[in-house]
């Protein structure tokens, strides 16, 4: 008897102590404010001005328009992933610093999200398509704006077959994480 005395106890003391952290833990960490944009409508964030001007969805032919032999994937047997069951997400925003006290703005924040699924731009693709671009970490002058193309593979593999089949009416989006802001620019 004694020996589920001391169980129940325990597990009571383990509960507390789980909640209390819990409970610590975001009061320390709340989740992030979300601030919502759609295409085309600038929004400020964090001393820059962000306009999503195109997020599209193309067949994976499009990949190899963009840089000719570029191999996003191979197959369980090595072989290069066939196009097509590839598609092309790519987005396009227009970034303008509006304030001298910001800081670079680092460009491995930017995303994409559907849903549950997310994923970042594809490095290699993104750097063919930004070519003025010398690394990561975007540093510019108040007022100069920059275009940057963001391009990311979708696999057919990383997707369910009924979310592969629909997969152009999902609501892909863009997402810059700049914690404790969150700022997402949606079609």
């Amino acid at each position: 008897m004694k020996k589920y005395i001391f169980i129940g106890l325990a597990a009571m003391v383990a509960m507390t102590g789980f909640f209390v952290r819990f409970v610590s833990l975001n009061r320390q960490y709340p989740s992030p404010r979300v601030n919502v944009a759609a295409m085309g409508q600038p929004l400020p964030a964090g001393g820059y001005k962000v306009t999503l001007n195109r997020l599209a969805l193309e067949d994976g032919s499009a990949v190899q328009e963009l840089l000719p032999g570029y191999v996003a994937a191979y197959t369980e047997d090595n072989k290069i992933y066939p196009a097509e069951k590839e598609k092309l997400l790519m987005a396009e925003l227009t970034v303008e610093k509006t304030s001298a006290s910001a800081q670079a703005l680092d460009l491995t924040t930017l995303a994409f999200e559907a849903g549950a699924w997310s994923s970042h731009f594809d490095a290699e693709l993104f750097m063919s398509q930004n070519p003025k671009l010398q690394g990561l970490l975007l540093d510019m002058e108040v007022g100069e704006p920059v275009v940057l193309k963001l391009p990311v593979v979708l696999l057919e593999d990383a997707f369910t077959r009924p979310q592969w089949k629909d997969i152009g009416q999902m609501d892909f989006s863009v997402v810059w994480s700049a914690y404790p802001e969150k700022y997402l620019f949606t079609r």
